[in-house]
């Protein structure tokens, strides 16, 4: 009866019929992608089982890994668990050559400890061209169990991947639930809705299928009453009519066998029930030994189960063999040797049973013995994640791991470690440092926490430099959440408390502060300070050039010719590609400034401005210099290239979160279709605008507003053509906006 859930497929012909259609052309060259949908127990796992087996029937190489509730966080988790292994086996010289050229930036993340800090970019394309390295020795499966449960790097480079896999002697197989609340949701219908994507959905058994499995396990045919009452309990659910199966296998025996109203009740409780039952019958050490494999994870071989469960390397050795006698673990696939839970939800009825205190230690002690032993500080600080008040060496393990993760482009995971130190013992100035770096992290996943730390830390200080640094660092959170009176007031004091020696904090400071008015209504007074402003004394700092940059965009947007000669000049600052790149918004107006002003000089400036972005490896970076030169591409009538830059855009917003950059480019690809005749594709995209009510009114989204009157025009209702070009007239006049270049409304 061993093995049954692995070993017996039933009533999956049509879904192993798919996967064999798709992994046979990859012997050929080309590439698909194939995700296993559905509800826990399904049989999504032994899909990709077969999926393993005849890929390896046809000579392919087979990479796998599976996603898990302890690695959530871990930044390029999946990724690792893929390519370290195959790596770690290659020899020196085939290493060398997976390795070669762009993949290089991979072996910087795969290959050592804590690795080479590297951008988003650099490693979704240096995994890219490490995968089609390898790709070019054979084909290739990569299986990825349990996606839902993926860290977020991770599920960029597949997107990533999956772009461009077409071509490839490659085949993607995944296995997903349809919604978990602790997804990224974004990402996964990303992967999902790709044209090249094909979707198995496994139904339920019927009541056949079910007798089959129930007939297999028992050794003999059940009772139909038994059969039914299985069947209706687990409503075909295969994981819970084998646990319906051990049930009755356990108890059958017993002076209260199960019977049909006794499975009816059990329902769904079966794997919690049968995992209660296995582990009061092992012997003492079983459920120590199950506790720490749930605590470990992928890392669960004898030796660390024995450490973590207090057992001797005997006794935890025992303890895992009868635990995979009672079909709870089984033997891993990976080649650590490490157990396994026979199912996720296996895992789950283990964990959840744990004593509170017991579950702490346990993840103390995993912590503790992972960073002993040299693993990536993230390993260790995932643990921690589970632990409710870290000491101070655990507030720093987190707060390294979190600058670490931040380093490869994995911000998601950051703000978690960041955030948690910020519940462990510090001094109040390791706080303060600590909330600056979460406040960092913070802007790239998640405005409303910039402004709780950013509080935190108010409360704290009241030196005027600091606070100026900490409001500095925050930037203008507070008008994209619907703040900006709060906002603004904000600025305004820090800017008028800094002592006058703090002059270059002042101007960053006057930056952001201007650029509150041309992106939100409501604030049009502030652009009375550009005049003031334009009389400060030149200074050669980088903040400096960055108040010009926000001049030069007011001026911009009222049509003062003033603007394009003030942009050129602060752009051509020896620091701005370097700051444009690590993200100073207020550079962006003088790119949109100077590509306003002059096409061909602004198209060229935002190609330096993206080249480096790409070297980099910023993806967000990319968003709006992509963005202007498609726009200047756009109006010097290169409508093929503009189209290329703008659908980037929305095409890298899929993958990662790129502000307002977006709208904007649909307003103007709807534009270029427009300008190419191809009308109803423009009101098309126009109607996918998904704006937050706090940006419909956005200066900076104009000419996605100005496009569908337009289009109105196009599709002859001149009426409503003329009602919407006015109504954006009124609107832009509220930004001080009246340069045609930019809204041409008229």
């Amino acid at each position: 009866m061993a093995g049954v859930l692995r070993d017996l497929l039933v009533e999956r012909e049509d879904e192993t019929a798919a996967i064999s259609a798709g992994i046979l052309p990859a012997r050929d060259g080309r590439g698909t992608c194939l995700v296993v949908v559905g509800p826990a127990g399904i049989g999504k796992t032994r899909l990709l089982d077969e999926a393993r087996a005849m890929a390896s029937g046809a000579d392919m190489r087979v990479l796998a890994a599976r996603g898990s509730h302890l690695e959530r966080g871990y930044a390029f988790g999946l990724v690792r668990q893929l390519f370290e292994g195959v790596l770690r086996r290659a020899d020196a010289a085939r290493r060398e050559r997976w390795l070669s050229g762009a993949a290089a930036a991979a072996g910087h993340l795969l290959t050592t400890v804590d690795g080479e800090q590297q951008s988003e970019m650099n490693l979704l394309h240096g995994l890219f061209w490490l995968t089609a390295n390898i790709c070019q020795e054979g084909p290739v499966l990569l299986v990825v169990d349990d996606l839902h449960w993926g860290d977020e790097p991770s599920l960029r480079f597949l997107a990533y991947l999956q772009q461009r896999l077409y071509d490839m002697p490659l085949v993607v197989a995944a296995a997903t639930r349809p919604s978990d609340p602790s997804a990224a949701m974004d990402l996964l219908d990303f992967v999902l809705t790709h044209p090249e994507c094909r979707i198995l959905q496994p139904k339920p058994l019927s009541p056949q299928a079910a007798d089959v499995v129930l007939t297999d396990m028992l050794g003999e045919q059940p009772e139909p009453n038994l059969l039914s009452a299985c069947h209706a309990a687990a409503a075909g659910n295969p994981l819970l009519v084998t646990e319906m199966a051990r049930a009755l296998i356990v108890e059958r025996d017993s002076a209260t066998p199960v019977d049909a109203v006794r499975l009816r009740d059990i329902g769904t409780k079966a794997v919690a029930r049968r995992v209660s039952v296995e582990l009061r019958r092992l012997s003492p050490a079983a459920r120590p030994a199950a506790e720490a494999v749930a605590v470990l994870g992928r890392r669960a071989d004898a030796g660390h189960v024995a450490a973590v469960a207090a057992l001797d390397r005997v006794e935890a050795h025992r303890a895992l063999n009868e635990l995979t006698s009672a079909q709870i673990l089984r033997s891993g696939s990976g080649e650590e040797a490490a157990a396994e839970f026979l199912h996720p939800l296996v895992r789950s009825a283990v964990y959840e049973q744990m004593d509170p205190s017991a579950r702490v230690r346990c993840h103390l002690a995993a912590a503790t013995l992972l960073m002993r032993e040299g693993h990536r500080t993230e390993e260790s600080a995932s643990h921690i994640l589970c632990v409710p008040n870290p000491t101070g060496e655990h507030a720093m393990m987190l707060r390294r791991a979190g600058m670490e993760a931040l380093g490869k482009g994995a911000p998601e995971a950051a703000h978690a470690y960041l955030t948690h130190a910020l519940n462990g013992e510090m001094s109040r100035k390791e706080r303060l440092e600590a909330l600056k770096e979460a406040i960092y992290a913070a802007l790239f996943v998640d405005l409303e926490a910039v402004l709780e730390h950013l509080d935190a830390a108010l409360r704290m200080i009241d030196d005027p430099v600091e606070v100026g640094e900490f409001v500095g660092l925050a930037g203008v959170a507070k008008v994209w959440v619907g703040r900006g009176d709060e906002a603004t007031r904000q600025l305004v004091t820090a800017i008028s408390d800094l002592p006058e020696e703090c002059d270059d904090l002042r101007r960053g400071l006057e930056a952001m502060l201007l650029g509150v008015p041309l992106v939100v209504v409501g604030f049009d007074s502030i652009s009375q300070r550009v005049e003031m402003l334009r009389q400060l004394p030149a200074s050669r700092t980088i903040n400096a050039a960055l108040l010009e940059c926000m001049i030069a965009g007011h001026e911009c947007y009222a049509g003062d010719a003033r603007g394009l000669d003030r942009a050129r000049k602060a752009l051509a600052h020896p620091q701005m590609l370097e700051a444009a790149t690590r993200g100073a918004s207020a550079s962006i107006s003088g790119y949109l400034a100077l590509t306003v002003g002059d096409l061909r000089e602004g198209v060229d400036a935002n190609g330096d401005l993206i080249a480096e972005a790409r070297r980099r490896g910023s993806l967000v970076a990319l968003s709006a210099p992509l963005t202007f030169r498609g726009m200047g591409w756009l109006r010097m009538g290169e409508l093929a290239e503009a189209e290329n830059d703008l659908r980037e855009v929305i095409e890298l917003h899929r993958i990662t979160s790129m502000g307002i950059a977006p709208a904007i480019a649909q307003g103007l690809l709807a534009e270029v279709l427009l300008e190419q005749g191809r009308i109803d594709e423009a009101s098309a995209v126009i109607k996918k605008l998904d704006l937050p009510p706090a940006l419909l009114r956005a200066g900076l989204l104009y000419p996605s507003l100005h496009i569908q009157a337009r289009i109105l025009a196009a599709q002859g209702r001149y009426e409503a053509a003329l009602e919407a070009a006015v109504e954006t007239g009124k609107r832009f006049a509220v930004h001080n906006g009246g340069n045609p270049a930019l809204v041409a409304w008229r």
